[in-house]
């Protein structure tokens, strides 16, 4: 069984772009819902708030978040697990999360964990938008469905730094206004009339790779 909460958090905080988002806002234009997954992945990150068990790298990540003076980590006794032992065992160190006056300060919205004893707080480090689309073409590949309607979406996009990034530093937030592309699938609902993207993976300008491969 995998640590899903592990896994969340390792991808959201390993750098200010994520790798991958899988996005469930869906608007009228299909450009418009590319600049929503872009927004919520490179524009932010999350803190974690709460109990869970973390593996060693997700733990590194978040020891990040306490040195920046946004959270305060401490272990859990192994006797608070126990009644959970066959669904834990294995999945990492069991800490307790707490947010500083410091997070509070910065008033992030709040996403609770279903199933858990967490909240995710979304920190909002860049204001971002698309600066050029160099791609806007019918798809038709291995992730379609026939009979429905998708587009192949490439481009540039544009990470600002907010005043919170200055706040927490660069070890956990871009410090100067920074391009980078990104590819995606959008997917139109004929019913509801609006479009969703299906995949999504973002790069460095003038470099032949992607930092992730949904897009195929």
């Amino acid at each position: 069984m995998p640590n899903v909460t592990s896994v969340f958090l390792s991808r959201v905080l390993a750098s200010t772009c994520v790798l991958a988002l899988a996005c469930h806002a869906q608007t009228s234009d299909a450009r418009g819902a590319v600049e929503q997954v872009l927004i919520q992945a490179a524009g932010s990150f999350s803190v974690p708030i709460g109990k869970t068990r973390l593996d060693d790298k997700t733990l590194a990540l978040v020891g990040q978040l306490q040195r920046a003076g946004l959270v305060v980590v401490s272990q859990i006794p192994q006797a608070y697990w126990d009644s959970y032992l066959n669904r834990t065992q294995g999945l990492g160190t069991p800490v307790q999360i707490a947010g500083t006056s410091k997070l509070m300060s910065l008033n992030p919205p709040v996403i609770p964990v279903a199933g858990q004893e967490l909240r995710i707080f979304r920190v909002k480090i860049a204001d971002v938008r698309i600066d050029e689309v160099t791609t806007d073409q019918d798809y038709s590949g291995p992730l379609a469905t026939p009979g429905e309607k998708y587009r192949l979406i490439l481009g540039t996009f544009l990470k600002v730094p907010t005043e919170v990034a200055s706040v927490l530093g660069p070890a956990l937030a871009a410090q100067s206004e920074d391009r980078s592309k990104f590819r995606s699938i959008v997917k139109y609902n004929q019913f509801a009339k609006t479009w969703q993207v299906i995949a999504f993976d973002t790069g460095l300008l003038n470099t032949d790779t992607w930092l992730s491969s949904n897009v195929r």
